[in-house]
């Protein structure tokens, strides 16, 4: 999904927000037993924060926030080295 981010003047560190777009398609078998799958597609989004660190070539950061229809909050934590 799209995002934006503030990089601070040293270049070392960026805060922003990020707004993913998420996609399930769960077309499975439902067990017995009173189970009900009530949607096979869905398409949901919400609004997270960003923050990122950076080093020369390194950088590591997280996004935690709400996507809607989650039945938790949305945390993820990345590294990207750039060559």
């Amino acid at each position: 999904g799209p995002g934006w981010q503030w990089l601070t003047p040293t270049r070392r560190f960026a805060l922003g927000v990020y707004a993913p777009a998420v996609f399930r398609y769960g077309d499975w078998k439902v067990p017995e037993g009173g189970f009900e799958i009530t949607e096979v597609m869905r398409i949901t989004g919400g609004l997270v924060l960003d923050a990122e660190w950076r080093h020369r070539s390194f950088s590591i950061g997280q996004k935690i926030g709400y996507v809607r229809g989650f039945s938790s909050a949305f945390w993820a934590l990345h590294a990207n080295y750039i060559f």
